[in-house]
């Protein structure tokens, strides 16, 4: 019996050849060697191994896929005013966001498994830039959209209570040391705005509520 195959020779920019049928859950079908007997019943061969094996079998399927590569920048600054030399023990936790680039639904937006620390808040160092490359399509050739949100906070090693918001902010208190020397609890509000610009970069403003309450008894005599 004969093994019957062809093999594609075309090199695409911009495209990846995968071996098979991509699927739905990103798992990818492909097709054994086969023949058929002389009862005419189809006989399987062993999988083939697709790192020296370019040849697509007897009902097989050669996919096509767009590939490539995305850098994703953000800046994050401080607001803080008096207690800008109080951050040298803070660590912020960023994680990287994706979805469909055609979606335009914030509910969208899906975490994904990378997250970067920054570290080194100073009085001049209040505004940092950090960036990371992502996929830029998914297994379904689909391009994607991608963004840095704050997810987390620490301080001399310690995590504080992060509450997101569900529009890329959220809140959390610290606990500073004010220009008197003595603790003081200061709740901040992180929130997420997304460049204009589509070469833009997106800011992430983390303010504190800066109001002090007084109070005053009031005597008549």
């Amino acid at each position: 019996p004969y093994i019957y195959a062809l093999r594609e020779d075309t090199n695409l920019a911009g495209y990846e050849t995968v071996y098979g049928t991509v699927n739905a859950d990103d798992s990818v079908t492909d097709t054994q060697p086969n023949y058929q007997d002389e009862n005419g019943t189809t006989r399987k061969l062993d999988q083939p191994d697709r790192k020296d094996d370019p040849f697509i079998y007897n009902g097989g399927t050669v996919t096509n896929r767009l590939t490539g590569t995305v850098t994703v920048d953000a800046t994050k600054t401080w607001e803080i005013a008096a207690f800008q030399d109080s951050l040298d023990t803070v660590t912020v936790t960023f994680t990287a966001q994706s979805r469909l680039a055609s979606s335009t639904n914030d509910a969208d937006w899906q975490d994904t498994d990378t997250t970067i620390e920054v570290d080194g808040w100073k009085a001049e160092t209040l505004s940092q830039t950090f960036s990371g490359a992502f996929d830029q399509y998914d297994s379904q050739g689909r391009k994607l959209a991608y963004r840095w949100i704050e997810t987390g906070i620490s301080i001399d090693g310690e995590p504080v209570e992060f509450e997101r918001d569900g529009a890329g902010g959220g809140s959390f208190t610290l606990t500073l040391e004010n220009m008197e020397g003595e603790p003081e609890d200061l709740a901040f509000t992180s929130t997420f705005e997304e460049a204009t610009d589509p070469d833009g970069t997106d800011t992430i403003t983390n303010t504190f509520d800066n109001t002090t309450y007084e109070r005053v008894d009031k005597f008549w005599e």
